[in-house]
């Protein structure tokens, strides 16, 4: 009688595809475990496995069978109710197992050739061995024998140590050139002790007393690392020269001869530490300040005026939590949004930024529970605009009392 595969929907049968094969269903007496789940698997209703019933290779995640527990194969799990995002991460997951298993046969294979040149024995016999238990362990404890590349196995020799430790060494040297090269040119740090004014120009702090201030105050967070391509002082200053003159990426690389990634890491990982120790420091501009400094349109218009505040949007993906779905989802941009309140003075320096807020916050809202208002003093005007046209012509003007 041939052999045809008892999985809803699916017609193979015995001696048809080549590369197809029928697995018998687990008996009661040896493997009741797995015996019930692949009988869940297969979600036939009512449906009692006899000794001719088979289950084909295509049900199979890596086209086989597997006993071993933790074997994504030791359970059926590829059916015609099986969605097509589901498959392809079982897809993955097979060729990560497939990995590991690999490795450990390519770890085990290292140490059992240093054992088998003690004991005599021929470092082939060992693979040979080696092979077999990973293969058994991949098709099921010996129900089909294939064959596997052994290609990716590699030894590690005296040789190639050696040339692992003449890599390190040349780094080494390399980064000493570097840090020499770095203190003997433009950007040392003994350049700008003498000189505030270059201080001024790359940092926009006044002197260079203040430089080193910030320095040895960031530095409490930030210790230094041999490995590392920058010494912490020029570190700084790559991060100072990407604030205040906003020198592009590709211009940092070239002036202090490091890679792309590294000038963003370093940019990344200092503007963190610079938020946690200076936020006590950020203070909004005196009146007195933006009076000297206020455009002649606002002195018209609007003389009192200390800043414009508005209300923007950034798109976010939409929460999976029902409350914050909704607390998120705003009707005016019709997507679920974060909203934040901003203000700018009326010179155009950004002076406040709220935290987030949800999409459905009203603007209203958001002002008046922020902490912007708190660092107001009376009878401060604030612009809001209300049309997408040039300030001040459309706008309402708030005086604080």
């Amino acid at each position: 009688m041939p052999k045809s595969c008892c999985a809803v929907g699916c017609t193979n049968r015995g001696g048809g595809r080549s590369d197809l094969r029928f697995f018998r269903i687990p008996a009661e007496s040896r493997y009741p475990e797995q015996r019930r789940q692949w009988i869940a698997a297969i979600r036939r209703v009512n449906w009692v496995p006899d000794e001719n019933s088979w289950l084909c290779s295509d049900h199979f995640v890596g086209g086989d069978s597997s006993k071993d527990q933790l074997s994504l194969a030791y359970v059926p799990q590829i059916f015609s109710h099986t969605r097509s995002p589901v498959k392809r991460k079982l897809e993955r997951d097979w060729e990560a197992y497939e990995r590991r298993a690999k490795r450990r046969l390519t770890f085990s294979h290292t140490t059992n050739k240093d054992k088998a040149s003690k004991d005599g024995r021929s470092a082939d016999d060992d693979l040979f061995g080696l092979r077999s238990a990973y293969e058994n362990e991949l098709q099921g404890a010996g129900d089909v024998w294939a064959t596997k590349d052994s290609s990716c196995q590699t030894d590690m020799v005296g040789a190639d140590v050696e040339h692992m430790e003449e890599l390190v060494l040349e780094s080494k040297k390399f980064r000493e050139a570097r840090f020499q090269a770095m203190e003997g040119g433009s950007l040392s740090q003994s350049s700008f002790q003498q000189n505030n004014a270059k201080v001024r120009f790359y940092t926009g702090l006044e002197t260079y007393t203040a430089l080193s201030t910030v320095f040895h105050l960031l530095t409490q967070r930030i210790t230094a690392h041999h490995s590392h391509a920058l010494s912490l002082f020029h570190r700084l200053l790559l991060v100072l020269m990407k604030l205040r003159p906003n020198c592009p990426d590709q211009d940092l690389v070239y002036r202090f001869n490091v890679h792309q990634s590294t000038v963003c890491r370093i940019f990344q990982r200092w503007i963190r530490v610079m938020l946690c120790m200076m936020k006590p420091l950020i203070r909004g501009p005196e009146r007195e300040e933006l009076r000297k400094t206020l455009p002649v349109e606002f002195r018209e218009q609007f003389p009192r005026c200390v800043a414009i505040i508005d209300c923007f949007e950034v798109f976010c993906e939409r929460p999976s939590d029902l409350l914050a779905r909704a607390q998120t989802y705003s009707h005016y941009k019709s997507h679920n949004t974060v909203k934040f309140l901003i203000a700018i003075s009326p010179q155009g320096v950004i002076s406040f930024i709220s935290h987030g807020w949800g999409g459905r916050t009203s603007d209203k809202h958001m002002a008046e529970n922020s902490t912007f208002l708190n660092n107001l003093v009376p009878c401060a005007m604030l612009c809001w605009p209300i049309a997408a046209s040039l300030l001040p012509t459309v706008c309402v003007c708030i005086v604080l009392n």
